[in-house]
């Protein structure tokens, strides 16, 4: 159906009952960004594949066009109560070029075990920065090759680090208005941030969720049952955060001591081997990081840390997105930004058919890729959008309603196959109020 000329992504939000004038908030909203009304076309042959999206996203080094090295910026230190020491870095804007002219930063959190070193976190800045956006992104605890003050490092629901970059950042800049994006699991820490504290989102225009997964202990079930490719992504997860706790054991291995009090030095090392040898997640979790967060069990750990649990404290404006072709989550979790949507009269959940996890690549030269990814354009027309907005523009309440896309064919399958039943049933705009399976 599609062919090789793309498709437009479904979007649902909360809209206009049938009968109901259909000139409001969020329309007015999607008219500014036209981008959510173009096709996103991936690149021909491999760019339909979700695996080799999010393989080229973890492994390319440079993107054409984008001289990154040259990119200006300051590290930024803030303690913590505990003494921790927090790193940020600060990308200056380069111009005042974007639509709305006030002073606007974007705070971002990366994803799991990154930092403001990433491509596509260098790559996003150097386009938001060229745009007139002063850029703020944490670099997560124990990531960067910088000695640990404390033994604490980050871990999946950890909101005080980002807490203390916007602090600081509001500090430095109070004139500035703030705009939160997340990557991944960078998305989850953003939601719960807002979700765990209403009062956290005072400062904010809007939100940006980005390829997060919601429910870390679903995720963890279905987890158990990847085999091959995916099997591999999970060995790869659990590469990244041991990496970080290995490289600053001497520091951990003291809070587990004090966790536990009964650890020896030859269980030190046995516990050590443990967790270079383990290959999933949830097991070097279990290993060590509830010890470090105090939480009695990874379950309740997952269940503290997921921000499903928090999405319904967001009155912020908040725009989700995600791929159902992301490799690493089942599309039975995007429930929950296509629920919040529904029930939020300012939030959009975005879903497009390609794209994996954060590629969203494109092609329309006689480079590999293009110099900017479909979700870096799109996420910078939505910020452009909602600057505007916020300036000249008050929200009008509204219900339910879908635009319509080419994603009726998802209601009976996927790729040729018949749709598992957990799917999401994505339906065509038809006047009356979304209806799903979900």
């Amino acid at each position: 159906m599609f062919g090789n000329r793309g498709h437009p992504p479904c979007l649902v939000y909360s809209g206009s009952a049938e009968g109901e004038d259909t000139n409001h908030y969020m329309e007015k909203l999607i008219s500014l960004c036209s981008i959510l009304s173009e096709r996103y076309v991936p690149p021909a042959v491999w760019g339909k594949s979700g695996h080799i999206q999010t393989a080229i996203y973890s492994i390319k080094q440079s993107r054409p066009g984008l001289d990154l090295g040259e990119q200006k910026r300051v590290r930024k230190y803030v303690t913590l109560e505990d003494g921790s020491r927090v790193s940020y870095d600060l990308f200056p804007p380069a111009s005042v070029s974007h639509s709305a002219s006030d002073d606007i930063t974007l705070v971002v959190c990366p994803g799991l075990a990154n930092s403001s070193e990433n491509l596509y976190i260098k790559a996003f800045a150097f386009q938001a920065t060229s745009l007139g956006y002063r850029v703020a992104v944490l670099n997560l605890l124990g990531v960067l090759d910088q000695p640990l003050t404390t033994p604490r490092i980050f871990n999946l629901g950890s909101t005080e680090e980002y807490s203390a970059m916007v602090r600081s950042v509001t500090q430095k800049h109070p004139n500035s208005k703030l705009i939160a994006v997340g990557f991944s699991l960078g998305a989850n820490i953003v939601c719960k941030y807002f979700g765990e504290n209403p009062s956290n989102q005072r400062d904010f225009i809007c939100a940006v969720s980005l390829c997060q997964g919601y429910d870390f202990n679903r995720m963890r079930e279905k987890m158990k049952t990847w085999s091959k490719l995916r099997k591999f992504y999970a060995m790869q997860l659990s590469k990244k955060v041991k990496s970080v706790i290995l490289s600053n054991w001497d520091y951990i291995k003291t809070a587990l001591i004090v966790s536990d009090g009964q650890i020896t030095a030859p269980s030190q090392d046995d516990l050590h081997e443990k967790v270079k040898n383990s290959n999933l997640m949830p097991v070097v979790d279990e290993l060590v990081t509830i010890k470090l967060t105090g939480h009695e069990s990874v379950d309740e750990y997952y269940r503290w840390a997921s921000s499903k649990h928090y999405l319904g404290n967001m009155e912020l404006p908040t725009l989700f997105v995600n791929a159902l072709d992301d490799p690493l989550f089942c599309r039975e979790l995007y429930k929950h930004p296509i629920n919040k949507a529904k029930s939020h009269r300012q939030s959009l959940t975005v879903l497009t058919k390609h794209g994996g996890h954060l590629g969203f690549f494109t092609k329309t030269g006689n480079s590999f890729v293009d110099s900017s990814t479909w979700i870096e354009r799109m996420v910078l027309q939505y910020v452009a959008a909602m600057a505007q907005i916020h300036k000249h523009i008050t929200s009008i309440p509204a219900t339910v309603s879908v635009i319509e896309s080419d994603f009726n064919s998802y209601t009976k399958t996927h790729n040729g196959r018949e749709r598992p039943a957990e799917y999401p049933v994505i339906q065509r705009y038809t006047g009356r109020p979304l209806q799903t399976d979900v």
